[in-house]
């Protein structure tokens, strides 16, 4: 299953970000990542530059209740920076159709197994994760962005910061983990169990 679904998320990946980065070629990204959910039902294209989450920071303030809950453009901005679904390129309609043929493969994934089968659900859990590990680390390491600037990550919806940093440490140098982590709010023992299960599902 995963030799079907990596070469089209991949190709579909490049495709999609390397639009996205010329498209917007004047701006500071600080993020790139595959979103997916805790079901791992879709994969979709998102990033997040500092242009971009300034200007929905303008907007979030513009709404008397945010103004008044973070009253200043950088206190907005510090909230909604790693909000990618906030990001204006979040599923972006002009990038997101370079992963039709991807939705096409996850839901025939799901759709050839039993679902009440634990052994083959966790199986195409781990397909699609391992997939996106795969992809991620390719244009990582592809020069599109700046590794030593840009956060790679598997996104989810709800995601707790210790996953999201846990994903965080298997994508990206040190340095650039350690800034990241700043910016979060870590429960040691949360951390370890995501780092647990990063490792659980990353195994072939």
């Amino acid at each position: 299953m995963e030799q079907i679904l990596y070469p089209e998320l991949r190709r579909a990946a490049f495709a999609a970000f390397g639009a996205l980065a010329a498209a917007h070629a004047d701006e500071r990204f600080y993020c790139v990542a595959l979103f997916t959910s805790g079901s791992y039902r879709y994969v979709y294209p998102t990033a997040a530059t500092l242009e971009g989450v300034k200007s929905v920071a303008r907007r979030y303030l513009e709404k008397p209740t945010y103004r008044a809950l973070w009253g200043t453009q950088d206190v907005a901005m510090r909230e909604l920076k790693w909000s990618l679904p906030d990001s204006p390129y979040h599923e972006d309609d002009a990038y997101d159709d370079q992963f039709d043929a991807v939705e096409t493969i996850i839901m025939s994934l799901w759709q050839s197994i039993d679902e009440n089968d634990d052994t083959q659900y966790s199986g195409v859990c781990k397909t699609v994760h391992r997939a996106c590990y795969a992809v991620l680390t390719a244009l990582r390491d592809s020069g599109l962005f700046d590794k030593e600037k840009v956060l790679f990550l598997l996104a989810m919806g709800d995601q707790g910061d210790e996953d999201r940093l846990a994903s965080a440490e298997a994508l990206n140098s040190p340095d650039l983990v350690k800034q990241f982590r700043s910016e979060l709010i870590i429960d040691e023992i949360r951390l370890e169990a995501a780092r647990q299960r990063l490792s659980d599902w990353c195994r072939l």
